[in-house]
């Protein structure tokens, strides 16, 4: 009988780490930081002044800035090679009035500091009626990355009005409407960001799935994991852990994306990889037992943080701000939502099964604390060593 039972015991860590293998091989796990170029456009009454900035990560990709292959881009580098990147973004970003080319002359290029890293900047104008619609089709690093995301900001200084657009592989073209009919642009971009962000935002899906996957089960008093009878209890439990996620990364994302505070991105990135640990190391012995809902707002407090990076580095004013931050959080929501609805009925199905207490809830349990783990060291001591 021991016997029996200790083949079990090994078979079945043997098959949870089969799965957890086969999970960090998985290219849905690849954990990178969201890609994203900025596009400042200001119309007067007679001119277009336009600001680019792309991350030097996305340029190395695409251009052989670093020209010793240090990992360290020098302004030497970068300057020799201006003449190829000033191509590169004449060939991929393009503007229109009347249907007929617009020519930018653009300013030599400048290098700035983002939370996530350091950006190329342009700036440059041109000569445009306020009569005059112009188009812009924005091709800018999606042949490198189809996740990267135009983010635009656009400013009417004639009439004070303030918008913001989202250029992606599917919508790379916006037409902006003369300064005499506003209120034709395309809406809802800040929405599709939301979810954008929360669906290539790995860690945070981690943590989400960290804090679901114990949803279907109860702790007894020594600790073990038990399967719950009751769909409403599962559902309750469900509601409680998501919204007080919910609440909490919604308070810092306005708090963040409103100036209010401001953490360093490295540490903030660092304490979001050591939720998903903390969350996962719940799952395989039990610490915080009847308080994964505490957990999930305490944690989610640092996890708002790291959504507002992108609204931080678009700048907008208060009033599309909020507008745009009422959108972008609304993504995020339906993005969860979305989530937890492919998750908890196929978890409470499978809930009595061997598959899903072992290789669901303990090898995918320390699947997630292994992945987070490498990001943490990754994260806190600025290296990079994990293949994705």
């Amino acid at each position: 009988m021991t016997k029996r039972r200790n083949a079990g015991w090994a078979g079945g860590w043997c098959f949870q780490l089969a799965f957890v293998l086969c999970l960090i091989g998985s290219p849905t796990l690849l954990g990178h930081t969201s890609s994203d170029g900025f596009l400042v456009l200001t119309r007067g009454a007679s001119t277009l002044h336009v600001r680019l900035e792309l991350a030097l990560r996305d340029l190395g990709v695409l251009l052989p800035i670093d020209g010793d292959g240090d990992g360290t881009v020098t302004w030497g580098e970068l300057k020799s090679q201006q003449p190829a990147l000033a191509a590169y973004r004449d060939g991929h970003l393009q503007f229109s009035r009347k249907g007929q080319p617009l020519g930018i002359r653009w300013d030599s290029m400048m290098v700035s500091q983002h939370t996530d890293g350091a950006y190329a900047v342009w700036t440059g104008i041109a000569e445009v009626d306020r009569g005059q619609e112009v188009g812009i089709d924005y091709q800018l690093v999606f042949e490198a990355d189809r996740d990267h995301r135009g983010l635009v900001r656009l400013v009417n200084e004639v009439s004070g009005h303030e918008d913001s657009a989202i250029f992606s592989p599917d919508h790379p073209h916006l037409e902006w409407p003369s300064l005499e009919e506003p209120g034709r642009l395309r809406k809802g971009g800040m929405v599709i960001e939301g979810i954008h962000h929360i669906w290539t935002g790995y860690d945070h899906l981690l943590f989400l799935l960290a804090l679901l996957l114990p949803s279907v089960a109860s702790t007894t008093r020594d600790g073990k994991w038990i399967s719950s009878d009751s769909l409403p209890c599962v559902t309750r439990r469900v509601i409680k852990v998501v919204t007080a996620f919910t609440a909490a990364h919604s308070l810092t994302l306005a708090m963040a994306a409103l100036g209010w505070v401001r953490l360093p991105s490295r540490g903030v990135e660092s304490v979001i990889a050591l939720s998903v640990v903390a969350a996962a190391v719940n799952n395989l012995w039990p610490v915080f037992r009847g308080h994964v809902a505490g957990v999930a707002f305490v944690f989610g407090l640092i996890h708002g943080f790291g959504f507002a990076s992108a609204l931080e580095d678009l700048s907008l004013s208060s009033g599309a701000l909020l507008m745009g931050l009422f959108e972008f959080n609304l993504g995020v929501e339906l993005g969860q939502l979305t989530v937890v609805a492919l998750f908890l009925p196929l978890a409470y199905w499978t809930r009595r099964s061997w598959a899903y207490q072992r290789v669901g809830m303990l090898g995918g349990s320390a699947a997630i604390a292994l992945v987070a783990g490498g990001w943490l060291v990754e994260r806190s001591f600025d290296l990079r060593f994990m293949p994705f």
